[in-house]
């Protein structure tokens, strides 16, 4: 009697074990990058973001990377006789954003973000007819970004990157 109640609760922590180790498995599957992403720039200025996320479900994600930028630029007249360098802020730079549907949770893809629209000669020189070189643009906070219903469900910060 005593090995067929010992037979039945061991049948029944096995039970338990297995139904709290296929819980607690599905639920431990967040999402995550299965590589550490990486970065790199282009000739253009603009910069690209390439990663792989994993445990992401089934459901349509939206990614997208974001930055703030600023750039020194410097006016050049024709004669050599440039003046000082100057400081430009741009507005938020963001890529497009891309509503990916994962495949089997996973989603790997490259983004591209920027280069930023710079002023013109004649918005931040003395002269219109002068020329704007772009001596460094910096990249700052840069941030890839997975949403799913307008909420972060994985992000990466590059930090800040400069171009020059």
């Amino acid at each position: 009697m005593i090995s067929k109640k010992l037979a039945y609760m061991f049948s029944f922590i096995l039970l338990v074990t297995l139904i709290l180790t296929f819980t607690i498995s599905s639920v431990s599957a967040k999402p995550q990058f299965s590589v550490k992403p990486t970065i790199a720039k282009n000739p253009n200025l603009s910069l690209t973001a390439d990663f792989k996320a994993v445990d992401l479900g089934k459901n349509l994600a939206t990614v997208y990377v974001t930055s703030l930028a600023s750039a020194k630029l410097q006016c050049v007249n024709p004669g050599g006789n440039n003046p000082p360098a100057q400081e430009v802020d741009f507005e938020r730079v963001v890529n497009q954003t891309v509503n990916i549907k994962p495949d089997d949770g996973d989603i790997k893809r490259s983004l591209t973000l920027g280069p930023p629209t710079f002023p013109s000669a004649s918005e931040i020189c003395s002269n219109p007819n002068w020329t704007v070189d772009i001596l460094s643009l910096i990249y700052e906070n840069v941030v890839l970004h997975i949403e799913r219903d307008n909420s972060n469900i994985l992000t990466f910060n590059f930090g800040n990157v400069t171009q020059t």
